[in-house]
């Protein structure tokens, strides 16, 4: 099947306004139809060896690759590729996760950060792609050795409803430096959901201040210039959050190498906003920060 579906790709390879391709599964792509695609989405993967999926390694038309977790039952191995493959035209990755029905199968995330090597890679997206939620443990190692391996100068991260501690959100942050757009959403689905935005993440975040989760003197993502947060919960520590914002504006100024802040967002699905609490930071916009807070009720 995956041969005729490969022989069936051959019938893109001229189509020069084609703006992505979707497959349902893992399959030889013809580097003639790469040289077509700028967008690539894989489907249900389920089986075989996930490096079929990049075959070339510098393909000039591919920029993006959205792997999207199989979410039946039913086992289905999925193996990585050694040693891994490099691709570098890629600079997007999209990973939609599952919940795991079958402990036995290897989970997504981690055969595609053990598989890959993309040195291109700016921007990186791993989200939870249906209505169950997605609780399996974070990638914390094969995260660190891809991006290690890769070597990539990544701009725009997002963690969108995935269970993850603060603690290991906060060291996969530490693994890049070049952070320019932070996208947080900490509402999974289902019950007992973890939450990385608690107190110690924002404090980590402050640009001047040493944190319990970051002790080091450098700051957390130098680089950070938009700042995305969507919480799901009750409590939160406003003054913290306040504090943290007002610490990356224009930090220049104060020769600590930081970039200024210029766009924050916090989106409260459970709870008011206390206007007179964030007013400091209507300071911060009319200065020129992009600054909005909404509450449950908009």
């Amino acid at each position: 099947m995956a041969h005729e579906l490969g022989q069936d790709l051959e019938l893109f390879k001229h189509a020069s306004g084609l703006c992505f391709l979707s497959l349902p599964m893992f399959s030889d792509i013809p580097t003639t139809v790469w040289d077509e695609i700028p967008s690539l989405i894989v489907s249900d993967t389920v089986h075989g060896k996930i490096g079929n999926v990049v075959n070339h390694p510098s393909p000039p038309g591919i920029k993006e690759l959205v792997l999207r977790e199989y979410s039946g039952f039913g086992y289905f191995p999925l193996s990585s590729c050694t040693p891994p493959r490099l691709c570098t035209s890629i600079s997007t990755l999209k990973l939609e996760l599952h919940e795991n029905e079958n402990s036995s199968r290897n989970a997504l995330v981690d055969t595609v950060f053990s598989s890959f090597t993309f040195p291109s890679l700016s921007c990186l997206v791993i989200m939870t792609g249906g209505r169950h939620p997605y609780r399996e443990a974070w990638p914390k190692a094969t995260l660190g050795s891809f991006l290690h391996r890769s070597s990539c100068v990544l701009t725009k991260f997002e963690v969108r409803r995935i269970s993850v501690t603060d603690t290991d959100l906060i060291t996969a942050l530490n693994l890049m430096p070049s952070l320019v757009n932070l996208y947080v959403d900490d509402t999974p689905p289902g019950d007992d959901p973890v939450s990385p935005i608690t107190p110690r993440f924002i404090r980590s975040l402050h640009g001047l201040l040493r944190s319990e989760l970051n002790p080091s003197s450098s700051a957390l993502v130098p680089e950070l210039r938009e700042l995305r947060l969507t919480f799901n919960g009750l409590e939160f520590d406003d003054s913290a959050f306040i504090d943290m914002v007002s610490s990356r504006w224009f930090p220049d100024a104060l020769g600590v190498g930081l970039s200024c802040l210029r766009v924050v967002t916090l989106q409260f699905n459970a709870r008011p906003v206390d206007e007179v609490v964030y007013r400091p930071l209507d300071c911060l916009d009319e200065a020129g920060m992009m600054v909005v807070v909404v509450g449950k009720d908009g």
